[in-house]
């Protein structure tokens, strides 16, 4: 059995932000199990990343004024994301409206740094930067976030197809809750949110039909993406939809977890690309200046253990 509950959630609220809430709770708990079952602890998941780290090359002389004003803005983000605390439900509620627009730009922010080291181009835009991370992820092979979809439309709107998923992969209803298997959920997770980006990303033009458009690869941090917008501009009522205690509480803890787990894995990408002194050296003058960063320090003390194997130069 999985870790994804046995139940049906809905069967006493089925109000439209209600509906809304739980799937895209689900999503993202589906996500963290997905992690914890796939490498357990962070740790380890970590020591996979520098695997999946070596044979990138140093990036000779990078701009390390970029790198320090994207990743201290990331490293605050975060800060502010994952250290609120709440005791009252309500409170938790309110601040769930705004911590997807926090732990976006956490991870977003880190993102630009990763993106600029990925080809010293630097992005300084949402759409670019997502772009370039999920291309450059889906190569590194790390599920959740080298899974995607990807393809056009088609006529008959099913020609966009999965990437990186098991083969044998069924995808379920975004409100199915019995037997469902986490990867089967975040594929249905990207499925969705790639036929959104066929319907807000798509310009007409000249000759161009959008049965043919393609928006690119859409990862989880288009998902993530999602949350923003929704949170900030235009669906706020969701996340202040009436939901069960334990369900409100779930889906703060597992932004807050998605976030640290993701901002390790472009950490460590970052650190083999610029090197290790140069990222310890940035992450040393801002935890002097932000001693309550505990996620922070505990990246560190795992940096600094392993920092032999992530300094090792790239073929």
């Amino acid at each position: 059995m999985t870790r994804t509950a046995l139940r049906n959630p809905l069967r006493h609220r089925e109000g439209e932000y209600e509906i809304k809430f739980e799937t895209y709770r689900f999503y993202l708990k589906c996500i963290v199990d997905f992690l914890r079952d796939e490498y357990n602890e962070w740790e380890s998941f970590g020591e996979k990343a520098i695997e999946r780290s070596q044979g990138l090359k140093r990036f000779s002389n990078p701009d390390q004024g970029y790198l320090n004003r994207f990743l201290k803005n990331a490293w605050n983000t975060e800060y502010i994301a994952s250290n609120a605390r709440f005791i009252d439900i309500d409170s938790v509620k309110i601040n769930n409206q705004w911590k997807p627009i926090q732990v976006y730009y956490a991870i977003y922010t880190a993102g630009e740094a990763l993106s600029y080291l990925v080809d010293g181009e630097k992005a300084d835009s949402h759409r670019k930067c997502l772009r370039k991370l999920s291309d450059f992820l889906e190569k590194r092979r790390l599920p959740p976030w080298s899974f995607a979809f990807k393809g056009p439309c088609g006529k008959r709107r099913n020609e966009h197809y999965p990437v990186g998923f098991p083969r044998a992969l069924s995808i379920p209803h975004n409100l199915r809750r019995q037997g469902v298997k986490p990867v089967e959920m975040i594929a249905k997770c990207l499925k969705a949110e790639h036929a959104h980006r066929f319907d807000e990303d798509f310009r007409k033009e000249k000759g161009r039909f959008k049965y043919k458009f393609d928006p690119g690869r859409t990862t989880i941090l288009h998902f993530l993406y999602r949350l923003r917008i929704k949170s900030n501009y235009r669906d706020a009522e969701i996340f202040l939809a009436d939901a069960p205690e334990s369900d409100i509480k779930e889906f703060s803890e597992n932004l807050s977890e998605f976030c640290f787990w993701t901002m390790l894995l472009f950490e460590v990408f970052i650190i083999r690309r610029c090197g290790y002194d140069c990222f310890a050296d940035l992450l040393r003058e801002y935890k002097s200046k932000n001693k309550d960063a505990k996620q922070l320090q505990k990246r560190l003390a795992f940096y600094e253990e392993n920092s032999r194997q992530i300094a090792q130069r790239g073929s």
